[in-house]
């Protein structure tokens, strides 16, 4: 790779220094006077620009920074704060930059108006460069979570769906090329070795597989066009990496490696669902009718019809391996529209737009021996199982959940459902009591009549937005709700209050985290440490850059608190798919635990970035200790590193910009910083 750099000797930089009084004028006149730049007339536009910002390099470029870092130490003389922290890269891309992002294995992307490049985050160096893809819009940018792919769609006149290897630039699929007409669905099946891609043609629907490593196309399959096909259903992928695929009426099982067809059948109406019995060779296939709810859900587009109106839907149980009746008639529903199921490990609950059913998947018989009117609902907040009854809660559509209890028999236990704030995302029965979280609140239902346990001063509620929430040492759960910070006790149905003196200036407090040493609240420009005993450790506060951005930092917080989605769904023991337990807020680690990806594309993909690729998804991953915060100070503009353990201040990263253009890297603990049109500078926290 070539360098292009422009030395400078120290007493020009002295002198320079000389005549300007304040860092953010001497980084300005760092930057103008291009003591570090690209030289435009012998730049290639197919090379990165790198500068390596080592202070002991004999280079030209190692006496232009030796003479920042003497400016740097002059600033720590006038100014006496914490040390401004230097890149340990920046490099010049081929044109300029319109954003960047991170992947999940910690390649950094950058789109310019010039094409789109995957840089090295250790060193800044060139991975790959796809020129051709121009002002990709960041919107229409989307990793294929849990493998380093990238989706990119283009919205434009003519619509066109890319795959792209985000660690090797390799282009795996061009919806344009292969000329398949419009895309419907997308997945990587790890044991096919491949991407599988469902379209729809006007001469035809199919699917078809492209090689992950190699971008080739392994096969495809083609089909008649299915006709009045408005809800398509994710293909349902098994151990061996075979697909079933539903497509209008018929339902294939195409062998995953080849595209041959293993079995086929078909249905009266159009398959609108698939799902299987956990640990069970046995699939199930919705047919008919979609509430307006489950059709918006997973189709993003609205009915336009409303859920009352008469329909039918069926289900039946197949057999995985043959395709062949597992019951001998499927369950039926006639004037009603199908609405979703919650998955137990004997049986399933269905739900519909009128009511409620519990069907047993060795026979499809109705467990409950009549469906009451009105139990049922078109959104599932969450199931609950207790030695009293089966609860379940559904969703209005302004964000209440009404809670059914219903006995094994289906009868409804309380003569009034009571009404929850959000979805359910924790419980857990303490004797005669339900102990729960939802989305917005927390509270005890008394299981003999399902009344609020907690009411008037006891009872805990956040509004209209989610609580934050982590669980002690000791299991109580601490919490910021109703502007105070709470120590609930589920075994004594009671809670304490720790604090409500935040002195939070300008915002309330958004995240919560658990530290050895006590509790940190943090805000945008907040943070704050309160031990176990309410006592504030330090409260570190600084004002907003006028006009900044705000909502972009706050993504961008490292050590961000515990909030609501650091629960975790999924199938379990408690039964009904919901998993009875808090996790911890590194969403990195919990998608290691449920891919299966990381080892086959670490292999096959990454090359020599196998390592760093297996560290990222390690157990140490997300074990931050710092927040960054955007201020003006000392008339600068930039980032204050916070070390949120103590409060001390432990860096500085100058950005003299209200709105800067950035992307942090919690895992591998750098700040990527756009410093010029066409410049990024990498900083190690």
């Amino acid at each position: 790779m070539t360098h292009y750099n422009q030395p400078i000797s120290h007493q020009s930089c002295r002198d320079d220094i000389h005549e300007k009084s304040t860092f953010s004028q001497f980084r300005k006149s760092f930057r103008n006077d291009k003591i570090v730049r690209g030289d435009s007339q012998s730049q290639r536009d197919d090379t990165l620009v790198i500068q390596n910002a080592n202070p002991l390099t004999k280079s030209p470029v190692g006496t232009a920074y030796r003479c920042l870092f003497l400016s740097l130490g002059l600033l720590a003389v006038l100014a006496a704060e914490a040390q401004v922290l230097t890149p340990s890269w920046e490099i010049s891309l081929p044109g300029k930059l319109k954003w960047m992002q991170i992947n999940d294995y910690g390649i950094l992307i950058a789109s310019c108006d010039n094409g789109l490049y995957g840089v090295n985050p250790e060193d800044g160096s060139k991975l790959w460069e796809i020129t051709t893809l121009t002002n990709v819009p960041e919107a229409n940018y989307q990793v294929i979570e849990g493998t380093p792919l990238v989706l990119i769609t283009d919205k434009g006149g003519e619509s066109q769906t890319l795959i792209i290897n985000g660690l090797n630039g390799k282009l795996i699929f061009d919806s344009a090329k292969e000329a398949l007409g419009s895309i419907i669905s997308r997945k990587v099946i790890p044991e096919a070795g491949g991407v599988m891609i469902a379209y729809s043609s006007e001469v035809g629907d199919g699917i078809t597989m492209f090689d992950y490593v190699t971008g080739d196309r392994k096969w495809d399959a083609k089909f008649e066009k299915a006709k009045g096909k408005d809800l398509q259903p994710q293909p349902i992928i098994d151990t061996e990496g075979n697909i079933v695929y539903a497509l209008g009426k018929n339902l294939y099982k195409l062998n995953g490696s080849t595209g041959a067809i293993l079995w086929q059948t078909d249905a009266k109406k159009n398959y609108i669902d698939l799902f299987l019995q956990p640990n069970a060779q046995v699939l199930f296939a919705v047919s008919g009718s979609p509430s307006s709810t489950f059709f918006e859900e997973n189709t993003g587009k609205q009915i336009g019809l409303a859920s009352g109106t008469a329909g039918n839907f069926a289900v039946d149980a197949l057999d995985l391996s043959s395709g062949g009746e597992v019951w001998k008639k499927p369950v039926e529903y006639s004037k009603a529209k199908y609405s979703g199921v919650a998955l137990g490990e004997n049986d399933f609950l269905l739900f519909q737009t009128f009511s409620s059913g519990k069907i047993d998947y060795a026979t499809g018989d109705h467990l409950w021996k009549k469906e009451k009117m009105g139990t049922g609902g078109e959104k599932n907040a969450g199931v609950f199982v207790t030695d009293k009854g089966l609860g379940y809660a559904m969703m209005d559509g302004v964000g209440r959940a009404y809670i059914n209890f219903v006995n094994d028999a289906g009868e409804p236990m309380w003569k009034k459902r009571p009404v929850i704030n959000g979805r359910l995302t924790y419980y857990k029965q303490y004797g005669n009591a339900l102990f729960f979280i939802s989305e917005q609140e927390t509270n005890f239902l008394n299981l003999d009549d399902g009344t609020f346990m907690w009411n008037g001063d006891k009872y805990l509620s956040a509004g209209e937005v989610p609580i934050s929430v982590v669980q002690d040492e000791d299991g109580s759960f601490v919490m910021y709700i109703k502007g105070k910070l709470v120590r609930v006790m589920p075994d004594q149905q009671d809670w304490v209050e720790i604090t409500s003196n935040f002195a939070f200036r300008g915002e309330l407090p958004t995240g919560l985290q658990l530290l050895p040493n006590g509790y940190l609240l943090t805000g945008n420009q907040n943070a704050m440490l309160i031990s176990k005993s309410g006592r504030v450790g330090y409260h570190k506060f600084y004002p907003a850059p006028e006009q900044s951005f705000g909502a972009k930092l706050a993504l961008g917080v490292l050590g961000a608190g515990t909030a609501l989605t650091s629960f975790a769904y999924g199938a379990s023991s408690i039964g009904y798919g919901m998993q009875g337990a808090l996790q911890g807020n590194d969403d990195f680690t919990r998608k290691a635990q449920k891919q299966m990806t990381v080892a086959t594309f670490t292999r096959d993909v990454t090359g020599g970035l196998g390592a760093m690729a297996q560290a990222r998804f390690g157990e140490q991953a997300g074990t931050d200790t710092y927040k960054l915060i955007l201020t003006k100070k000392d008339h600068s503009i930039g980032f204050v590193k916070i070390n949120i353990l103590t409060g001390e201040e432990e860096g500085q990263i100058v950005t003299n910009d209200r709105t800067p253009d950035f992307s942090i890297d919690p895992i591998g603990k750098k700040v990527f910083l756009k410093s010029a049109d066409d410049r990024v500078a990498c900083y190690d926290l």
